[in-house]
């Protein structure tokens, strides 16, 4: 799968012959991970970044750049977090993921078993990068390490109960997605849904986020 933007940077002449692309964006809920089901051994995210409403990369957003932050049950919720959670939905583990150190950190914390690589440190409007020369080897040389380890040790235990909570940027946006069914409004540039189906917060995020 392949997900930032248009969905549509990837060289599709070269593809290996084993290697099935799902290209653009369906408008399915799932989003970037739109096609995954229960028959998936695992999954694995490359070029991933922090959280909307942390400091650990100039790039830090979740979705789009409408929200100021996304909280699930207080934590701030990057796309790492929301694309492992719907893998969990299907009882697929979370294998990997290379990024920013900021994402790293969170996905250990997720997933203490994934393998992780640190491209870059954000430091406020900067990053200290590695060549991507050595990038390349590092994801190659990891995402084989963890399809050694016991992946059965990477699968997430879904919370029972999943508190929603969007900041705004714009204060609009609050007042309009507020009425969406299940959102409420707690400040002027807050809003909040509580429901024990994480398919009910990526369908909301589908409509209030973009």
């Amino acid at each position: 799968m392949h997900c930032h933007g248009s969905a549509t940077n990837i060289d599709v002449l070269k593809m290996p012959e084993c290697v099935t692309l799902i290209r653009g964006k369906s408008g399915h809920p799932y989003n970037m991970m739109y096609g995954i089901d229960d028959t998936f051994d695992g999954v694995m995210f490359v070029g991933y970044h922090s959280a909307a409403g942390t400091d650990t990369s100039p790039l830090a957003h979740t979705n789009t750049g409408n929200s100021s932050y996304i909280k699930i049950n207080g934590q701030a919720a990057s796309e790492f977090m929301i694309n492992s959670y719907i893998a969990a939905m299907h009882n697929v583990p979370v294998l990997f993921v290379s990024g920013d150190k900021g994402i790293c950190e969170e996905a250990k914390k997720i997933v203490p078993n994934i393998t992780t690589v640190e491209t870059k440190i954000g430091v406020g409007g900067s990053t200290i990068n590695l060549s991507p020369d050595k990038v390349l080897k590092l994801i190659k040389k990891n995402a084989e390490e963890a399809l050694k380890k016991d992946i059965s040790q990477n699968l997430i235990k879904l919370p029972e109960i999943f508190e929603d909570e969007i900041r705004f940027k714009q204060h609009i946006n609050a007042y309009k997605m507020s009425f969406y069914p299940g959102m409420k409004a707690i400040d002027s540039h807050t809003v909040k849904m509580t429901t024990n189906n994480f398919m009910n917060i990526v369908t909301a995020h589908m409509f209030v986020l973009y």
